[in-house]
């Protein structure tokens, strides 16, 4: 197959590639401090925030992990697109409005900078970058190894060539243009995962005859390809199965530090309010495109030796050679806008939630920014490195990931604007428990004798911890607290409270003392001549 269509898709492959690292030289424009370069300068619009939330979550599973699933079991696979195509609903609704206020209030740069502020804390710093740095990382070098085995399969190069070339791309745009070159790369992703996913689905259902065509060919291959219990009934009766793999997705986003980072990029409350929009109808359409293209597959490509490149081989068989050129670009889209968000959290967390923390907390602003920058190749490339020994698994590295930084940031984050009453030692138990038990659950045998997703095993830890540690602790001072109802008051103040800079880490009270040069009138002007804002957000 990659022999036929090799310059074609090589062709496309290029120019994609190119005007990514062009888009990454063009944002670079725009970052002139640490705020631009971690959060966008806090400017970005409805349709980015909107797009860059579903291209940034929505991964290379979404091309090669999930239409690989549901190769192999069968309609089981809609549970996990089923909370997919709403996970951004939930985030956006519950946890994207407060946020975004309660993180310019504070001036946090980061997910855990936030956090270590809302729980004042050395541990919940130092847990919550650990997590973040390491689980971003496993997530990333998922992203490279599907980047990989695309370029394998469609480009006819070597395995080790496609990691190579993806990867060293993503890390120069994302070095260049910080978040704001993510997100526009983001939003042009999106697109064009969308487009290649809806044509898929219309190919597809022609070449079966529709609906009913699709059913009655799955049925006539085995009947349990259908079954919500997966193929060949495989997890019939396991509801904990069920449930976890339906809140995965549905809830999970709330916990990942390369997700809510967008929440803290909007340029207003009402922008998170407008984004649901976008983010749903995008969603709801591309999941479901996903999952059908490998039912598709199964009628259409049996006998497939590797099932995670369902999607890939269903393009280049079904699709003319300058078309499938184009669906490559949507496969890698969907690889690469999750890479190099995870790529920029991962480093920002080392350098500003660890080292700046802990080693030098007068580290100025700019050193911060190119320390960062170096830090995304290093980490890049270590997970290149890695990524070169083939064999990985899209699917296993990216659950687990997922499943880790969601049991462990998924608790603490709407504790943080939702409960008063959580407290520093509450969240770091909730951090912990949450992430050991979704990291440890399934290779201490827990999964096969309970039956439970580790997913929802660790949820459930993540909550009773935070829950029973912070009643049986002390609480909080009361200007702690008091971030709570901040965090209702869709506004951002010119000052901060003094008691708020007291009772926080020396880096709060730094940060603090220039919000209101931050968000001053002329600042202000001066980011609205910025043609960014992508979308209505007034």
């Amino acid at each position: 197959m990659a022999e036929v269509f090799h310059i074609e898709a090589l062709i496309g492959w290029a120019v994609y590639l190119i005007i990514m690292v062009l888009i990454g030289i063009w944002s670079g424009r725009f970052v002139k401090k640490l705020e631009d370069f971690t959060v966008a300068g806090r400017r970005t619009g409805a349709f980015l925030v909107g797009l860059s939330h579903g291209a940034g979550s929505m991964s290379g599973f979404m091309f090669v992990g999930l239409p690989g699933y549901a190769y192999t079991e069968g309609a089981f696979a809609f549970w996990y697109e089923a909370g997919d195509a709403g996970g951004g609903f939930w985030n956006f609704t519950f946890l994207g409005r407060r946020m975004r206020t309660l993180a310019a209030k504070l001036g946090a740069v980061t997910p855990v900078d936030l956090l270590s502020k809302r729980f004042p804390s050395n541990a919940t710093s130092a847990v919550g970058g650990l997590i973040t740095a390491i689980f971003c990382w496993v997530y990333l070098l998922a992203q490279i190894i599907a980047a990989g085995k695309m370029a394998q399969l469609l480009l006819g190069v070597p395995y080790q060539w496609g990691v190579i070339v993806g990867g060293i791309v993503v890390l120069l745009y994302v070095a260049l243009g910080g978040l704001l070159a993510v997100m526009l790369t983001n939003v042009m992703q999106a697109l064009i995962m969308f487009i290649g996913a809806v044509v898929g689905l219309v190919v597809g259902f022609s070449l079966v005859g529709g609906l009913g065509g699709l059913t009655d060919k799955l049925m006539a291959i085995n009947p349990t390809i259908l079954s919500v219990w997966g193929t060949n009934n495989m997890y019939y009766g396991q509801y904990g199965e069920i449930l976890g793999s339906l809140l995965i997705y549905m809830i999970g986003y709330i916990g990942l530090p390369h997700i809510v980072i967008f929440h803290m990029s909007a340029k207003s409350v009402k922008t998170i309010t407008n984004s649901i929009v976008v983010n749903v109808i995008w969603a709801v359409i591309f999941t479901y495109a996903c999952v059908f293209l490998g039912l598709f597959a199964i009628v259409l490509l049996p006998g497939l030796s590797d099932p995670e490149l369902a999607a890939a081989t269903f393009f280049y068989t079904f699709t003319n050679p300058w078309l499938a050129g184009f669906l490559l670009a949507a496969v890698y889209a969907a690889i690469m806008s999750t890479a190099d968000t995870l790529s920029l959290t991962s480093a920002s967390a080392i350098i500003n939630d660890l080292y700046v923390r802990y080693v030098n907390p007068k580290l100025d602003d700019r050193t911060r920014m190119r320390w960062t920058r170096t830090l995304v190749f290093v980490i890049g490339l270590i997970a290149i490195a890695v990524a070169l020994i083939p064999g990985g698994s899209v699917f296993t590295a990216v659950v687990s990931a997922f499943g880790v930084l969601g049991c462990a940031f998924i608790t603490t984050n709407l504790s943080a604007v939702y409960w008063k009453r959580a407290t520093s030692a509450g969240a770091l138990a909730s951090m912990i428990g949450g992430a050991a038990t979704a990291a440890l659950w399934d290779p201490s045998g827990l999964r096969a004798l309970t039956a439970v997703h580790p997913f929802f095993a660790g949820l459930i830890v993540s909550v009773v911890l935070m829950v029973v540690v912070s009643l049986i602790t002390k609480p909080l001072p009361p200007e702690i607290q008091s971030l709570v109802d901040a965090s209702k008051k869709h506004f951002i103040s010119a000052s901060v409270d003094k008691r708020i800079e007291r009772s926080s880490s020396v880096e709060t009270r730094v940060v603090a003392s220039n919000i209101s040069k931050i968000f001053s009138a002329s600042h202000l002007a001066e980011l609205t001549s910025i043609p960014i804002s992508l979308g209505t957000t007034n």
